[in-house]
């Protein structure tokens, strides 16, 4: 108990030595004491510090959900489990790593009494179990705020359900994904995308993913994107052009006359199968068929992709066709007067966006300007896909990841 930083500890300290000085040999109590010393030294000073941490905070509250409490009210519960959390992590008592995980483990408890609905601190929780090597805990933890407290969360539900699969739990993913699009009321295209991917990789027959997509097509969570990503899993496992192509130009006529970004995901697929070509008759087309006014920021996606193409694989001719779209999309957006000629340098280019026009590959042409380059600057550079042009085989299948990147994901044309 002396070791222990108890908000009363110098009492017990106290008490303790009440207790040797009168039932107990004085010279044998104070060696005894004075081994101790040195440790309770170290606990009341936590205590006291932890003091000040848990100061203001009514550990007696019950959570609240994040919807009942003022912004204020919230921001400061969040400041101040978090600070408490930290600094019992950072083990100022040296206790050896069953202990310290045995008491961060309780303190997360207490955390999620009072803020169980700021799902962020039961995931930390989660990854807290996980790192200390008691996996089954984690996910019983896991799966207590998503029923409890985050039914809705639709992010820490596929993260349950990869976790699963994890486990060699097939089943139990499939069905969480499941769960997830019946109790979606908004689209939920990813937990579609990461079914199907499932149902790929534990299920050896493809008939079963395939029967899936097809139960799929015509619902609200079948969208554009998973058209897409289903066509180019048909196309890394199996090869077949003629099936994948299929699939993503089915999408095209269901979407294609309000999004842009069909258009983009057909013509990388046709740079993946080495079709160059109809690759740039894809976005030419695209870029004819939208008006800038309708969505100018998917537009320009689409107009800035078409130019990309161009540069590399077209003609001067075909870049120079792009460029009045280009002069109307940037009179839209600056709400000037459209001139007749087209810019000479599109895009309103600075000097210092000029060595990411020209860069290939992360090689930058040098520059003249002795201005240091910023971080923000590096990592804003633009990193050059690869090029399939020159192969016919398919494409590999690449890494799908798990739980830390799943928070990273969007659903974007890859």
């Amino acid at each position: 108990a002396v070791c222990t930083p108890l908000d009363d500890i110098v009492s017990v300290w106290a008490g303790w030595g009440n207790f040797e000085a009168d039932f107990s040999n004085k010279g044998l109590a104070a060696k005894v004491m004075a081994q101790f010393q040195p440790r309770y030294e170290a606990a009341r000073k936590v205590a006291g510090e932890l003091q000040k941490l848990y100061d203001g905070l009514d550990t007696t509250q019950p959570a609240l959900p994040v919807k009942a409490m003022t912004t204020t009210m919230a921001q400061n519960l969040r400041k101040k489990w978090n600070t408490i959390l930290l600094y019992e992590k950072s083990n100022p008592l040296a206790f050896p790593p069953n202990n310290l995980g045995a008491r961060v483990a309780f303190v997360y408890q207490q955390c999620l009494l009072q803020c169980g609905y700021h799902v962020d601190f039961g995931f930390g929780f989660c990854t807290w179990l996980d790192q200390t090597g008691q996996q089954a805990e984690a996910l019983q933890v896991l799966e207590v705020v998503v029923r409890r407290y985050a039914p809705k969360d639709v992010l820490l539900r596929l993260t349950l359900a990869q976790i699963h699969e994890e486990r060699s739990d097939g089943d139990a993913a499939a069905a969480e994904y499941e769960s997830i699009l019946a109790d979606s009321v908004d689209l939920c295209p990813l937990a579609l995308i990461h079914l199907l991917r499932l149902l790929r990789r534990t299920k050896p027959d493809p008939g079963h993913a395939r029967k899936r997509f097809l139960e799929a097509v015509g619902t609200k969570h079948c969208t554009w994107e998973v058209f897409v990503a289903f066509a180019r899993s048909e196309w890394h496992d199996f090869g077949c052009r003629a099936t994948a192509e299929g699939i993503i130009k089915q999408a095209v006529s269901l979407f294609g006359k309000v999004e842009t970004r069909v258009h983009v995901a057909y013509s990388e697929f046709l740079m993946l199968v080495n079709d160059v070509a109809e690759a740039r008759r894809v976005l030419s087309t695209a870029v004819q068929q939208f008006s800038p006014s309708t969505r100018p920021e998917d537009y320009g996606f689409l107009l800035g992709r078409a130019e990309h193409l161009e540069e590399r694989y077209g003609t001067t001719d075909s870049v120079r066709a792009l460029a009045p779209y280009r002069a109307r999309l940037e009179a839209l957006q600056n709400g000037t007067v459209l001139n007749k000629q087209a810019k000479l340098f599109a895009g309103g280019a600075s000097y210092e966006t000029l060595q990411k026009r020209f860069a290939v590959v992360g090689v930058k042409p040098p520059s003249g300007c002795d201005k240091p380059e910023t971080v923000e600057q590096a990592n804003d550079e633009e990193v050059e896909m690869p090029d399939f042009s020159n192969s016919n085989e398919p494409a590999k299948p690449r890494d799908l990841g798990m739980l830390h990147r799943l928070a990273a994901q969007k659903v974007v044309p890859q």
